[in-house]
């Protein structure tokens, strides 16, 4: 029998107003997670990291495989590249040890807020320093933004994400995530 194939629209979208509204998501679950760390909800602390680690990886990700190629040769400084790339990996490091975590170690809490203050930084210099100079470059942004919105519809289906109906994102199930080598479900 063959294998039925699912066809799905990802309406055009500027990439770099995409990759800022992931900034802005990313933020609030950062604001999100100490407001539930503050009301000693630790549960929804704990999920909250969760999501953090799957969105940023998620824009990372995108980031990586989509814009980043697309932007380095049509940037004047290539070293803006280099730099991102090399807070991606910071960041992958922190969220390794995040998604892998509970707040039950005494050190959750303060990795998951080196990792805001990391991504902070990272997603600040995006916005005002390489997004600007980006849409300078003359580069069909829609185009960017279409192959990242299809990009980042796959990577969610891949991390088994779905929407509740409150358009909340959650993973299916209890697996938590892993990032030993790249990310996947655990078992």
């Amino acid at each position: 029998m063959p294998a039925s194939l699912t066809a799905y629209y990802i309406a055009p979208a500027d990439a770099i107003e995409l990759l800022r509204a992931d900034h802005d998501r990313i933020r609030k679950l950062f604001a999100d997670f100490e407001r539930h760390l503050e009301k000693g909800a630790r549960d929804k602390a704990e999920e909250t990291a969760q999501r953090i680690c799957r969105d940023v990886m998620i824009h990372s990700r995108v980031e990586e495989e989509i814009f980043y190629p697309e932007t380095r040769a049509a940037l004047d400084n290539a070293d803006l590249v280099k730099e991102a790339k090399v807070e991606h990996a910071l960041a992958n490091y922190l969220i390794g040890q995040v998604a892998s975590g509970s707040l039950a170690d005494a050190k959750f809490a303060a990795r998951v807020r080196v990792l805001a203050a990391c991504m902070q930084r990272h997603m600040r210099e995006e916005d005002d320093v390489m997004f600007v100079r980006a849409r300078s470059t003359g580069l069909d942004m829609g185009e960017i933004g279409a192959r990242i919105a299809a990009r980042k519809h796959d990577l969610q289906i891949e991390m088994d994400l779905v929407e509740d109906r409150n358009g909340d994102r959650r993973a299916r199930g209890p697996s938590r995530l892993t990032v030993a080598s790249g990310w996947r479900r655990a078992s």
